[in-house]
């Protein structure tokens, strides 16, 4: 390989504030690392990858703490070895090491959508937040929005339709955004209802299929077929003892009952 970067892939290293990462220190300048053929692709330390990769780098890596940026300079015969998007080599040279947001990406709209779609969050470093940009944060994660610098509310509504934790990012909330909102949490105050209707009726072995919120809505009234039908209960081996067990008991009420009523007949006719 020649001595310079191919300006369509630029290649780069990221680390953390102490010049790490994976508990190897990187350096300015000559980078090597001494590899076999007997040595193990997960014992390979010189990594580097192309910048318009940094998004899914760091969302693969939500342990890592990132701070620095450093050029890559490939060498002449060194090893190329590719896994994914990762690059791994026996040696390079790094240089101008900088903040990762001072990075020249972060003018360019079209890299930054492309990280933005795998790390959202990564919006706080874009120096030129267009429209399609921001719309795109919010998007994937509404709470993107707490990076965003000039807030509108085309944003603030896609945010909400994302999460309504983006609310606390919101100077003003306007009725639209606000119905977005109790829309919500009306939807998951039903589906937290329903989640606890289903998890009871299976502990009491009452059904082995879950009720969906279709099966939850009531019939309508104008349609005539729903009005003397009634859906069959399903039962597992459990339930349908339980079941039978107060068939039974009604049951026998049912005939006592009637046994009593006959008897105060008969008795008053003979009076």
């Amino acid at each position: 390989m020649n001595d310079s970067t191919n300006l369509n892939e630029k290649y780069i290293v990221l680390t953390n504030t102490n010049n790490e990462y994976n508990n190897i220190i990187f350096k300015d300048g000559t980078n090597v690392q001494n590899i076999t053929d007997d040595t193990p692709h997960d014992q390979y330390n010189l990594y580097y990858i192309n910048q318009n990769d940094l998004g899914e780098f760091i969302k693969d890596r939500p342990e890592q703490d990132f701070t620095y940026c450093w050029a890559v300079t490939l060498l002449n015969k060194s090893l190329d070895s590719v896994d994914d998007y990762m690059h791994y080599t026996d040696i390079y040279k790094l240089s101008n090491r900088i903040p990762i947001q001072d990075m020249d990406i972060w003018i360019d709209e079209n890299a930054c959508l492309n990280i933005i779609k795998h790390c959202p969050h990564l919006l706080r470093y874009v120096k030129t937040q267009t429209f399609n940009v921001c719309m795109t944060a919010v998007r994937i994660d509404g709470t993107t929005l707490q990076h965003i610098r000039h807030e509108q509310d085309a944003y603030c509504i896609e945010a909400l339709k994302q999460t309504t934790d983006a609310q606390k990012y919101i100077q003003s909330l306007t009725p639209a955004m606000l119905e977005i909102i109790n829309n919500k949490n009306e939807d998951n105050s039903a589906s937290q209802r329903l989640h606890e209707l289903n998890d009871r009726r299976l502990s009491e072995g009452l059904s082995d299929k879950p009720i969906n919120k279709k099966d939850e809505d009531p019939p309508n009234d104008t349609d005539d077929s729903n009005q003397h039908t009634q859906t069959p209960i399903t039962v597992n081996q459990r339930g349908l003892s339980k079941y039978l067990t107060h068939q039974n008991i009604l049951g026998a009420s049912l005939i006592a009952l009637t046994g009593a009523i006959i008897g105060v007949i008969w008795y008053r006719s003979k009076k």
